[in-house]
């Protein structure tokens, strides 16, 4: 299965890298020595603490390891994914750490299991593969792969004809900041270098290389175009790859001269309900002509790391919105889950269903409750945030449960026990946390719902002062 082109362009990283030169900068034509010129780019860049570079021991990624070789003192590390899918896959990580220990170059081996039952094979194993080498990652890394001219011509061929908008017909990006670990890089420093000349750089080199058998089977839609389109290409605009790859970067910057404009318009929508995933103001939205909803709907998911969208799902996320005042929904597309609530949308990945047992607690510190959940924590009487208890004292035993459904309470204040289904309604809590809000139980008894509401008796009075403060942070928020 080929780890070039493409494989390894759906890392979680946002849409854009803030602060950093734009492609053509830190993309050089690399016209003489190609040593000199990797050597350029790599200067430009931030300071990195270690170069990571994914090597399967093809054409492309040996011969950029050898440049890496020459032209930085900073160190290195090659990364070998081993798949399991081909009988030479043995043979292929010997030549590469045989080639790195002859080289004195650091290398790993990452042994991975691929989910043959998906129905895609080669995204299963470019999954796994994306796992692996993210997990190798530490923070001030810069990972590199060598995906180059032929491969960025490829992609933009591909997602043309897949129907892709301005950010996927800008195809690989050279330099990404990635969301883990903090302050990573991926770069891929050969986009500007056709495959031609990096066989003919690895041929004066006297260079080894494998050959992934997989690469000739034209059932692979990449293949397809690399065997059956492109040679015909080539007959007729010998300059195909080249202009294809640079097209690719013309319309990357148009893309990222077109996400400033919609940023400026996009700021004054969003609303802080989450830190993590900051809600879009739907009157706001609606109020922009049809075609810069759209653009301000697309560009309002990217920045969330939310997955490119089909138009006809974000068709659907604005019918949505667009939906009568005091309506409330939801969509579930790819993973993630989006909800229109209190004139806002809402959007972030899927959550895990919680805990179906109760879970003892004794009342100190905190307590992790999951991805589906969040987190509770004890806080003193005397901090300013959190629900103050009375008749609960730090190390006592309770439960923490989640609704059930039935469940009745006596809030604090209230008047007998009423429904806690219609009680969550009146705390305004959103609808994707109300199976998702801790219950705190003490002798069977529900005493408080998260840090939201006090039953009757546990409430502060004036002869009953708190004994400390329950605080929960709810699954999605930074903090």
């Amino acid at each position: 299965m080929r780890g070039g082109a493409g494989a390894y362009d759906r890392f979680p990283i946002p849409r854009e890298t803030r602060g950093l030169p734009p492609g053509r900068a830190i993309l050089p034509e690399l016209t003489d020595s190609l040593t000199a010129g990797l050597d350029a780019l790599l200067a430009g860049l931030p300071p990195r603490r270690r170069l990571v570079v994914g090597v399967s021991g093809g054409l492309d990624s040996m011969v950029l390891l050898a440049l890496l070789r020459e032209c930085t003192a900073l160190p290195l590390l090659a990364v070998h994914v081993h798949h399991g899918l081909s009988p030479r896959a043995d043979a292929w990580a010997e030549h590469v750490t045989q080639w790195c220990a002859a080289a004195g170059v650091p290398s790993r081996v990452l042994r991975v299991t691929v989910d043959r039952a998906r129905p895609s094979l080669e995204a299963a194993a470019r999954d796994a593969r994306h796992a692996a080498l993210a997990g190798e990652l530490q923070p001030g890394d810069a990972l590199l792969l060598a995906h180059h001219a032929d491969d960025q011509a490829e992609t933009l061929l591909l997602r043309l004809l897949r129907g892709s908008g301005l950010a996927g017909l800008g195809a690989m990006r050279p330099l990404r900041a990635l969301s883990s670990p903090p302050d990573a890089y991926l770069l891929r420093p050969l986009l500007g270098v056709t495959r031609a000349r990096l066989e003919a750089e690895a041929t004066r080199r006297g260079l080894a290389w494998v050959e992934d058998e997989s690469n000739a089977d034209r059932a692979f839609d990449r293949n397809f175009l690399r065997h059956a389109i492109l040679p015909s290409l080539h007959e007729r605009w010998p300059a195909a790859t080249a202009t294809l790859a640079d097209t690719a970067r013309r319309l990357a910057d148009a893309d990222a001269l077109l996400n400033d404009y919609l940023d400026a318009d996009l700021a004054p929508l969003l609303v802080p309900v989450d830190a993590a995933y900051p809600a879009l103001a739907v009157a706001g939205l609606l109020a922009h002509p049809a075609p810069r909803r759209t653009a301000l709907l697309r560009r309002w998911l990217a920045r969330l790391d939310a997955p490119l969208f089909h138009e006809a799902w974000l068709a659907q996320l604005l019918a949505l919105a667009a939906a009568r005042e005091d309506s409330e929904g939801e969509l579930r597309v790819a993973g993630w889950e989006m909800h229109r609530y209190r004139d806002c949308l809402h959007a972030f990945p899927v959550l895990p269903p919680p805990a179906g047992e109760a879970i003892d607690w004794t009342l100190d510190g905190s307590l992790d409750l999951g991805p589906a959940a969040g987190r509770l924590q004890v806080l003193p009487a005397t901090a300013d945030t959190g629900l103050p208890l009375a008749g609960l004292v730090p190390g006592m035993a309770v439960t923490v449960r989640f609704r059930a459904g039935g469940e009745r309470l006596a809030p604090a204040g209230g008047v007998g026990h009423r429904p806690l289904k219609k009680i969550l309604q009146d705390l305004h809590l959103p609808p994707w946390l109300r199976a998702r809000v801790p219950l705190l139980y003490m002798d069977g008894q529900c005493v408080a719902v998260g840090d939201r509401l006090a039953a009757a008796g546990f409430a502060p009075a004036p002869d009953r002062p708190p004994a400390l403060r329950l605080a929960w942070c709810p699954p999605g928020r930074a903090g």
